[in-house]
């Protein structure tokens, strides 16, 4: 079928949460890139390439759901004796070290 395809809005947290994980490393501008369909320069030439941080990926798999490149990003098993998290429990353990009396910050989420 044809048509366009709404993307589903990610949810603050979610941005919030993988900045520190997902950083961008930036790179000159590309002179001469055509658009493939209009040859045309790109509206928004490409500035920046990202980069997962390894040590700190939680496996979430949310890198490798966002990418546009398809097998870019794949992810594999590694036993490290820890019990396995969603990302979901990740939010939700962010959120309750944020809200907890011992925090100094407790409740400026």
């Amino acid at each position: 079928r044809g048509g366009t395809h709404a993307v589903p809005a990610t949810p603050p947290e979610i941005e919030a949460d993988s900045r520190a994980r997902i950083t961008f490393t930036p790179i000159p501008k590309l002179d001469g890139s055509r658009g493939a369909a209009a040859n045309e320069p790109f509206a928004t030439p490409l500035a920046r390439i990202p980069h997962v941080d390894e040590e700190e990926c939680v496996g979430c798999n949310l890198c490798a759901l966002v990418c546009p490149v398809d097998g870019c990003i794949t992810m594999g098993r590694v036993d490290h004796q820890l019990p396995p998290r969603t990302w979901q429990d990740v939010i939700r353990q962010d959120v309750d070290q944020a809200l907890s009396p011992a925090n100094p910050k407790s409740g400026a989420i």
